[in-house]
């Protein structure tokens, strides 16, 4: 028996803003297994799946380039990977929870803070006065608190 071929086709989608998806393969005669491995970023290569399977359900929670390759084997060995397909997985931010802020100051300097949401890069945090127009006072900020000071008379939402 000879070494199987290459798979002809590796197919995952592009992008995915859930983290779930397929990746599957084109099957090839003479192979009883295939080895499909996943690079996430520029680390190091995995195996996550060797079986007679052609796909892979992937269920993935972090924000990444997933970069796929798979061969086809049999007895007398392994064929060489496929191209490699690169799924990018961009997951929505969850709303931030938790904002807290005193009910009174008398100082006009207190902290606005609140818990971080899963796959948030950065927030931006808004304030009216009075119940007037929002204004951005913190833009595109990584803390999850900010400090305001010399605040004027009011009342203040964020």
């Amino acid at each position: 028996m000879l070494i199987p071929a290459a798979p002809s086709v590796l197919v995952a989608p592009a992008a995915s803003s859930t983290g779930s998806y397929t990746v599957n393969w084109g099957g090839v005669a003479t192979a009883t297994s295939y080895t499909l491995e996943r690079q996430v970023n520029e680390g190091g290569w995995e195996v996550i799946q060797d079986s007679a399977a052609v796909s892979k359900i992937e269920t993935l929670t972090i924000n990444a380039n997933y970069h796929y390759r798979v061969n086809a084997c049999n007895d007398s060995g392994c064929s060489t990977f496929t191209a490699i397909n690169t799924t990018v997985v961009i997951l929505p931010a969850t709303i931030p929870t938790n904002l807290s802020i005193p009910s009174n100051s008398t100082t006009g300097a207190y902290t606005v803070s609140w818990s971080a949401a899963n796959h948030a890069d950065d927030y931006i945090l808004q304030r009216r006065l009075n119940g007037g127009a929002w204004s951005t006072v913190a833009l595109n900020t990584t803390q999850t608190s900010y400090a305001e000071v010399d605040l004027a008379s009011g009342v203040y939402d964020y």
